[in-house]
């Protein structure tokens, strides 16, 4: 097994003594070197390019973005360019340098290096910041052996045109991709086609088709930015996929724009444009008819139902047809160590009627219709729910596949209806995962026989602090066996690790400095908007809470992220949230060990914060309360913590006035692989920026740009031309800024 860290060795825990005021040397020009830099580094730019062909410019209510580069020798190595947290009337900017001369000599080649740090929002004017080299060299490399620095200015222009967009996200609005026909069915010659949106100007679609090497589609494009053309003819490139049997389809095409005419020297850019469709779910040569598999609410790969041993829970089952029914029969397999307890109809059925009979593995079912009544057509049609139980003898961790299929169907005449045939080009199962909560053995890390967040703070460490010889021995455990050790692996162990039970009291240690509070709820649309705060987080390296409320009265949801203040909210940890067992909310955090920098800023905060949105949805009661009962805090030594002080819980009320905040909901799904959703709420119309941002604070996307209404307003994200990892989505509404993290996790191998 591979392992592929993710992140950096963390912070350097160091401040700066105080300041020399330096006399100042003239402005930064734009493209031209400031005087007397600092030692190793030979370029200074500030501001980001409004086009291809424009000089990097600061714009007012953007953060200036600062970037520097240069040559070192074999032996040094760049740190990253961070803001010094003291206080001055000025940024102070430091990049770091190690020497590391003590076990190996230096060659004599010298390596490329770069950085960059974005700077907090400023309005028109000139400004400032002091930019200095520290340089460690070893045995000691806890001390700056020298250190210089020069003061940098640069301009905020007053006004920023609207077509100031990013050539990358530019680019990706000339082109999509559609089949031909558009929705096709198993069987059909499908086409592939490249289209120009609407007539972009001075574009040609050049090639498109398969690469020389015939493993990926390509596309090529030609440009040029700067050109006059009055004519409107859009272009359509197409290549052929063949008859395609049913199932569903996900295309990615590796896309090249060249650039002419300009004098930047990188002519070429390059995205990936992706495609996904269905091919003959329900239609073909045999006509309307009814799906042989029923399914639940979520993938098969996805657990359904979490149950302890000996714990039974519902699982609702669906099915897809074109054509009313009005009797159908099937049969329903659980396997161990499951049981099916019981199977009923959907409560909201009625003139509906339910036969079962009882065999090994399941039931074997048929349902039928009063006269007159017919179970509807649809693509999601609610019919069963089936009651299963996991055996007391179930190994934790375990899960298996229930599977429910239509044997017979018939209309209200008595004639059969034809099911639909399936064809895939692999071979698929329409089931529901049933799981056992507990401890799989492949996650139990510290060998205990049990899974909790002592598992969980250890594999963290392994993503940046162990030796790639070592995983035999280490964290570093592949737990979605997909041949590497990243991140999605200690997803797929925090989800066992969110439901399962919490440490027992006796192995944990009361600590005083750690505290778990509420503040004030505040109103949001017809609910209210709850933080949960673990104060003392710097110490922790991963964090488990658990909260119930009344779940058939009230509805739980993880919140957006508000204005982060002088700090990023969270900077060093990845949140997570399971919401969907009614009355229970389940949270976690993984401190990830990187150093964050966003929106200008850079920080270890003391305070992890939660965001929680709770909505009635019945009629409350008095005493509904939303409660903190268990708090797992890990140390990052592995040692367990809980607060001294007594858990909090917060009243719930009834009555929420409508909201006058801007808000940006949490991604769903998060972490994603193909696309994630969130939406805008804007209580008045406003100037809106929607973007998305890696852990350096470069924008990676620009999802939306412009003025808008007030009102809901979803958009998604599919992460073309980023690479798997964290990032930021940043909202900018009239100065208001508001950001959610959101994980791509598409590398799947």
């Amino acid at each position: 097994m591979k392992c592929r860290p993710l992140a950096p060795s963390g912070h350097l825990a160091w401040l700066a003594a105080a300041m020399l005021a330096l006399a100042a040397p003239p402005a930064l020009a734009w493209g031209d070197p400031p005087l007397d830099l600092p030692p190793f580094i030979a370029y200074v730019q500030v501001g980001r390019p409004g086009c291809i062909t424009c000089p990097p410019r600061a714009c007012p209510g953007e953060g200036a973005q600062v970037q520097i580069s240069g040559n070192l020798p074999a032996c040094y190595r760049f740190g990253g360019l961070h803001r010094l947290p003291v206080r001055s009337s000025i940024p102070v900017l430091v990049a770091d340098f190690l020497v590391d001369t003590c076990a190996v000599g230096c060659p004599d080649l010298l390596v490329p290096f770069s950085g960059s740090f974005t700077l907090p929002p400023e309005g028109a004017g000139s400004h400032a910041f002091l930019l200095r080299n520290a340089v460690r060299t070893c045995p000691d490399t806890t001390v700056v052996v020298d250190s210089t620095q020069i003061r940098v200015t640069y301009d905020v222009f007053p006004y920023c045109p609207p077509e100031d967009v990013p050539v990358d996200s530019l680019v990706r609005t000339f082109v999509s991709l559609r089949t031909v026909p558009e929705h096709p069915c198993a069987g059909d010659s499908v086409t592939l086609q490249l289209v120009e949106n609407g007539c972009p100007p001075c574009v040609s679609l050049r090639s498109f088709g398969l690469s020389p090497a015939e493993s990926t589609i390509a596309g090529v494009i030609d440009w040029t930015p700067v050109c006059m053309e009055f004519r409107c003819a859009s272009d359509t490139l197409s290549m052929a996929l063949g008859r395609l049997n049913a199932g569903t389809y996900r295309v990615l095409t590796s896309m090249t724009v060249v650039v002419h005419d300009v004098p930047n020297p990188d002519s070429t850019i390059h995205f990936q444009l992706p495609i996904q469709f269905e091919v003959g779910r329900l239609c073909g040569p045999q006509g309307p008819c009814v799906t042989r598999e029923m399914f639940s609410n979520v993938p098969p790969h996805q657990c359904e139902l979490t149950l302890r041993p000996g714990q039974a829970g519902d699982v609702p089952l669906y099915y897809e047809s074109q054509l009313p029914m009005a009797a159908v029969e099937g049969s329903i397999e659980v396997p161990l160590p499951f049981q099916l307890a019981d199977l009923r109809l959907a409560s909201h059925l009625t003139g509906v009627h339910l036969v079962r009979q009882r065999h090994t593995g399941g039931f074997r079912w048929l349902v039928f219709c009063d006269p007159g009544v017919t179970l509807p057509a649809g693509a999601r049609q609610h019919l069963l729910v089936a009651t299963v139980a996991a055996l007391p003898e179930a190994a934790n961790g375990a899960s298996e596949l229930m599977t429910t299929r239509i044997t017979l169907a018939s209309d209200a005449a008595g004639n059969e209806l034809p099911l639909c045939v399936r064809e895939t080009l692999d071979f698929v199962v329409v089931a529901t995962r049933l799981c056992v909560a507990g401890e799989p053995t492949l996650c139990d890390v510290n060998s205990d026989g049990r899974l909790d967040v002592r598992d969980l703070v250890r594999m963290v460490t392994c993503l940046d602090s162990l030796p790639h010889n070592t995983r035999d021995a280490s964290p570093c455990r592949d737990c979605n066996a997909d041949g590497t050790f990243d991140l999605s692996d200690i997803f797929c162990c925090a989800g066992h690790i969110l439901r399962g039970p919490l440490v027992p009291r006796d192995s944990v240690v009361s600590d005083g400095r750690l505290q778990v509070s509420f503040d004030p709820p505040e109103p949001s649309g017809d609910g209210w908007f709850v933080r949960v705060h673990v104060r003392g987080a710097s110490a922790l390296g991963a964090a488990v809470l658990r909260l119930e409320y009344p779940g058939d009265r009230w509805r739980v949801q993880q919140a957006m992220v508000r204005d982060p203040g002088p700090l990023p909210v969270n900077a060093d940890w990845y949140v997570l949230a399971d919401v969907d067992q009614p009355g229970r909310v389940h949270l976690g955090g993984l401190r990830v060990a990187m150093e964050v920098i966003h929106a200008g800023q850079t920080g270890s905060g003391d305070d992890l914060v939660f965001y929680l949105l709770v909505s009635p949805i019945g009629a409350p009661q008095a005493g509904d309360r939303l409660a903190v009962v268990g708090a797992d805090l890990a140390a990052r030594n592995g040692a367990v913590l809980t607060p001294t002080s007594a858990l909090p819980s917060l009243p719930l009320d009834g009555t929420a006035p409508p909201s006058t905040r801007v808000s940006l909901s949490s991604p769903r799904p998060n972490p994603f692989t193909s696309s994630t959703q969130f939406v805008v709420t804007l209580p008045s119309a406003g100037q809106l920026d929607l973007a998305v941002h890696d852990l350096a604070g470069r924008r990676v996307a620009t999802i939306a740009t412009g003025r808008y209404g007030p009102g809901q307003h979803p958009f998604s994200w599919n992460g073309a031309g980023a690479h798997d990892g964290l990032y930021f989505v940043r909202l900018t509404v009239n100065g208001q800024v508001l950001s959610t993290r959101v994980a791509m996790l598409r590398d799947t191998r």
